[in-house]
Formats: structure tokens, sequence, C-alpha cells
């Protein structure tokens, strides 16, 4: 009678396991990496397309018990801007006219990001851009943890003065989620989901969107208009 119950338990255990490897199949199944589009065509590996554009602004950054920053303005810094081949990109950005609400006293220089990467995926009927840092001085870099700006908060009489530093990664929504229509300007939204995903440097499943200032959770909400080329439409499939 044990050696039967034995056989039972073990059975639905199996039982268990397998179902739990079908859900987990079908997850990743669900998930597609994209390629960028270009004026009709895939880029293709190693190719790249020039960022001309990429500004918005108002942004927010909250995170609890820290003091909010707004940012009224977001643009491209540099000239290294561009998309490339399968799903990558690379930037920096810069945000200005930087405050603390409520705080007249305290100044916040120009926030400027690390260089940030991007891969796009198709997950859950909708197309999301994960933009994570990957420093140039490394080979490979996580969605979490990596520094994605410093921020200071400056001001002899500001009685929230700090230097902090974001790190994580952000997922962006594109205009009405349809990547793959191509257009020559193309609104980005940044929000605060989370999402499971293979990262293109570490080649390993990470959760992306999760953002820290300094050791708190962190959420950026704010919308950018990004052109390729100077108005030359593209997208992604």
């Amino acid at each position: 009678m044990h050696s039967n119950r034995l056989r039972h338990l073990l059975v639905a255990m199996l039982a268990v396991f397998a179902l739990g490897a079908v859900t987990s199949a079908s997850a990743l199944a669900a998930e597609t990496h994209a390629e960028w589009l270009f004026n009709g065509a895939k880029l293709g590996v190693g190719v790249k397309k020039t960022v001309t554009k990429a500004e918005g602004g108002p942004y927010k950054l909250e995170a609890t018990g820290l003091p909010t920053v707004e940012c009224g303005k977001q643009k491209i810094e540099g000239t290294e801007n561009f998309i490339e081949g399968i799903s990558l990109s690379k930037t920096k950005l810069v945000f200005s006219e930087c405050k603390i609400p409520g705080s007249p006293k305290c100044t916040v220089p120009n926030i400027k990001t690390s260089e940030l990467h991007n891969v796009i995926i198709h997950f859950d009927s909708v197309w999301i851009i994960i933009y994570f840092p990957w420093p140039s001085t490394k080979e490979k870099s996580k969605f979490t943890g990596e520094e994605f700006a410093t921020i200071k908060i400056e001001g002899a009489e500001c009685a929230v003065a700090n230097t902090l530093k974001v790190t994580g990664s952000v997922v962006v929504e594109p205009s009405a989620n349809k990547l793959k229509e191509e257009v020559a300007s193309r609104t980005l939204t940044s929000t605060t989901k989370t999402i499971e995903t293979e990262n293109p440097s570490t080649k390993v499943v990470e959760k992306a969107g999760e953002l820290k200032l300094g050791t708190k959770e962190a959420k950026l909400t704010g919308v950018s208009t990004v052109e390729v080329e100077s108005g030359k439409k593209w997208g992604a499939e």
C-alpha cells in the first residue's frame, strides 16, 4: 500500500513539474525579439542608422521617502546615437530644467545618463522597448544594478541636498504599439512596467523595468519623440 501511495505521489509531482515546464515554455514562446526596419527593409546585423532626434518632457522621477525630481526637457547627448541591426541601439540622454517641487532653495544640474542600449520585444500582444545602461568599459551589462544616471541636489540652504545614483532599466512603449508601421517620428512613453526577458548582453533571462534611486524603488515617467536619419521612416518587426 505504501508503495502504491509513493508511486501516486511521484506521478503527481512529475505532472506538476511537466505543467511548470509547459507554462515556462509558453511564456518564452510568446516573447519575440525584434529587428529594426528602415525605409521598408530590415537593417541587418552591423548596419547602423543615426538617431537625429530624441527629445521630450516633462519627466518625473519618484521614490518613496526621497524628494521627487522633475525635469522640463530631455534630449540626446553627443553624436553616438544610433539604431543597429537586430533590436539594439545606443544613446545617451540629458535631462534639463530640473527641480525639486516645493523646494525653491534646491537646484538640480542637468542629469546625464550613462550609455544606454535597448532590446525590443513583442510580449503579451504589445511591443515594448527596454532601455538599460551598458557602459563602454564593460563587456556585459545587467538590467538591474548598473548606473543609469547620477542626480545631484544642491544648495547651501537646501534641506534635501544629496547625490543619488539611479540604477536599473526602464520599459518604454511606442505610440499605439505599432512599431511595424514605419513612421518618420514616433512617440515613446516611459512606463512603470516590469518584464522578464533575455538580456542581449548576458544572454540570460532577467527582470527589466526595475529602477532604483539610491536604495529605494523608483519610477520614471515621461514622453519623448524620436526620429532617425532626419525624418526617414523607421520601425521594427
